[in-house]
């Protein structure tokens, strides 16, 4: 049974998309206070958000919905906390934490539909584990500097006070992958 693409998101939908991504603008590696925690657990939630907009034609059937996270960020540290009870097209969402190594190989891909690279992978292992994943249909999220540009699905940065995001299209296509239109519209050019 193949998932199915999502239907476009309404314009409510795309406004509290944009809404989050201006509420997520403090550095995610500020994660000693409670204003980082803050920002860190709303990254790990907009990451969530995105899950929905990166639909597979895959034909696995879902009974829930499996994050892996690499990496020790202040995201990674919020995310089990933070998207507990949480869902993705109504299936359950689980937190999963991949080893480095495994996923720089592009493998155990299976064990997950979604992967959050934390901002504290080494830039050559990321470039590792985006060349392990280009055939596979997992987006990857990671808010480094140049993700996107090496060949990465989606890139997190902070831009004029706000979380923006930059879609690699071309990537994800490569990859299996549909994206929503909206979410496109949404893409802007991330630092390099």
């Amino acid at each position: 049974m193949s998932k199915a693409v999502p239907p476009p998101p309404s314009a409510a939908m795309l406004t509290a998309l944009a809404t989050l991504m201006l509420v997520c603008a403090a550095p995610a590696q500020d994660g000693q206070n409670k204003s980082g925690e803050h920002a860190a657990t709303l990254r790990a939630v907009f990451v969530l958000k995105l899950a929905p907009y990166l639909a597979t034609d895959g034909a696995r059937k879902a009974t829930e919905y499996r994050i892996g996270l690499v990496g020790d960020d202040a995201v990674t540290a919020v995310a089990e906390k933070a998207l507990a009870d949480k869902k993705v097209d109504k299936l359950p969402v689980t937190v999963v934490v991949v080893d480095l190594d495994a996923a720089k190989q592009g493998k155990n891909v299976a064990q997950y539909d979604l992967l959050y690279v934390a901002t504290t992978v080494a830039k050559v292992d990321l470039e590792s584990v985006v060349k392990a994943h280009a055939d596979k249909p997992v987006p990857i999220v990671c808010e480094q500097a140049g993700f996107a540009a090496m060949g990465g699905g989606v890139q997190l940065f902070v831009k004029d006070n706000g979380l923006k995001l930059e879609v690699n299209g071309d990537a994800l296509k490569k990859q299996g992958l549909q994206v929503s239109a909206n979410l496109q519209k949404l893409s802007q050019r991330g630092p390099r």
